[in-house]
């Protein structure tokens, strides 16, 4: 019994150790990539905003594997040594006319807004970072919680 313990724990490990690993690059957005090889796939208009030296705020258009509709999420990466890894990705969804819904995690939120804004550049404002979206007149907007 112990025996089988033991080997389901090892296992347990190495499938945590592995994932882990799935998501570390040299840089942000080689990190970001690694998402498309287990997460996501199609994975375009990719946009990557500094929070600071050591973390960074993505969003990016994706289709959810075995999935067929395009649709946005966000990313949270950070600088860990030298290496830089994802450390929370979440679907958003796509924008809508009649809902204003919110997605999160623990380390950031993000909905959609309809701005006017038209600048490509993601925008700070009242703490939260804006992304104009391409094609559209909405926005999508991500929170760093605390």
């Amino acid at each position: 019994m112990r025996k089988y313990l033991l080997i389901i724990l090892s296992s347990l490990f190495l499938v945590s150790c592995n994932d882990e690993k799935a998501f570390i690059g040299d840089t942000p957005d080689e990190a970001i990539e690694k998402l498309e090889t287990v997460f996501v796939q199609n994975m375009k208009d990719i946009q990557l905003v500094d929070i600071n030296n050591e973390q960074k705020i993505s969003i990016f258009r994706a289709t959810a594997l075995n999935e067929n509709e395009l649709e946005y999420y966000a990313a949270y990466i950070e600088k860990k040594g030298k290496k830089w890894g994802v450390l929370e990705a979440f679907g958003v969804g796509n924008p809508t006319t009649t809902s204003s819904l919110s997605s999160g995690g623990n380390f950031l939120e993000a909905g959609f807004i309809r701005t006017t804004n038209t600048s490509s550049t993601p925008q700070f404002i009242n703490g939260q970072y804006i992304f104009k979206l391409p094609n559209n007149q909405d926005s999508l907007w991500v929170e760093v919680l605390d």
